[in-house]
Order: structure tokens, then C-alpha cells, then sequence
């Protein structure tokens, strides 16, 4: 799901095109460079860019890149890029001392298996994934969780769930009545 041209993605009206995200990963490779003093030294060297994912509005409009930084393919930091490439944030996931394997998953290390596997956990009937999810910006920029259509094979009722690698749930539609 990382880093693929994802069905229906929209930067532009011509939609974001392979050369957008191949600028964004190259962007964050300058970047990684000026913000890798911030990482802990034992792991400075062992750090690298990986394929840039389209991050979404909860309204589906195309919000920023994230851009994961490995040390294989383990998630240990992110690089943010504004569409037009500017640094919104970054952070470290991994201290002084720590091992790699001790990190919790991490959104943009979960498969669609690991998804799928997630998503039942909270709805054993919607148990087909409709399109590709996506990774959206839900209220705050720094809070993401992917977006999913599943729908039950038998009757064909669609929801939309939403998935982090410790939750899952469902936005229920709001009356304006009741805000």
C-alpha cells in the first residue's frame, strides 16, 4: 500500500503523476540530511527514505506526503512535505538504546493482511475490502488512521472503517442538529 499510484489519488486536476512522488522522496532525501543530527548517532547511518505516501483530508482531498524513514524495513521516523514540498514536520520514532524490534507498528508498516486482520477484529461480516484504503488526516494532521470500504459478501451492505494498528471503528454520520 506504501508508495504505489493509488486508484482515484488527486493532487492536481491531471491527479498526482509517478514524477510527484519520485520529487517528494527526493525532496525528503535533502531534507533527511539536514535533520538526521536529531536521530539517535548509533543509528544515523542505517537511516533511509522510503516511498512516499499520499496522505488524504477526511473529505478525500489530497493533504500532504509522508515520507517513512527506514532502517530496513522498519518505520523509525517520517519526513512531512507539503504538495509543494515544503517541510511540515518530521520526527524520530526510535531512541538512544532502543532496538528496532521494540517499536510498535506503525501506520505505513501495515499490509493490506495485517489490515484486513485488523479490521476483523472489529466486524467479523464486512469482510471485503472495496478499493484501495487510504491513509487519511482525521480533525489534525498528525492524526491518520487508514480509511476502508469493506462491505459483507453476503448482502453486499457497505461501511466505511477506519484502522490504526491498535484501533478500529466506525464514523458514524452526524446530525447537524446535534453538534
Amino acid at each position: 500500500m506504501s508508495g504505489t499510484l493509488l486508484e482515484g489519488e488527486s493532487l492536481s486536476p491531471q491527479g498526482i503523476q509517478p514524477r510527484d512522488r519520485q520529487q517528494a522522496e527526493q525532496r525528503a532525501r535533502l531534507i533527511l540530511t539536514q535533520v538526521l543530527p536529531q536521530a539517535p548517532m548509533e543509528f544515523q547511518n542505517r537511516i533511509t527514505v522510503g516511498s512516499a505516501i499520499s496522505i488524504y483530508k477526511f473529505d478525500n482531498g489530497f493533504d500532504y506526503w509522508r515520507i517513512p524513514l527506514l532502517i530496513g524495513n522498519r518505520n523509525v521516523g517520517f519526513i512531512d512535505l507539503s504538495p509543494t514540498l515544503e517541510l511540515l514536520r518530521n520526527r524520530f520514532r526510535i531512541s538512544s538504546g532502543s532496538s528496532i524490534d521494540s517499536l510498535p507498528l506503525d501506520l505505513t508498516e501495515m499490509d493490506t493482511n495485517t489490515l484486513l486482520s485488523q479490521l476483523s477484529t472489529f466486524d467479523k461480516i464486512h469482510t471485503q475490502l472495496l478499493g484501495q484504503p487510504s491513509l487519511v488526516s482525521l480533525g489534525s494532521p498528525t492524526r491518520l488512521a487508514w480509511q476502508c470500504q469493506v462491505s459483507n459478501p453476503q448482502t453486499n451492505e457497505t461501511r466505511i472503517l477506519y484502522a490504526t494498528p491498535g484501533f478500529v471503528w466506525e464514523e458514524r454520520p452526524r446530525r447537524p442538529d446535534v453538534e
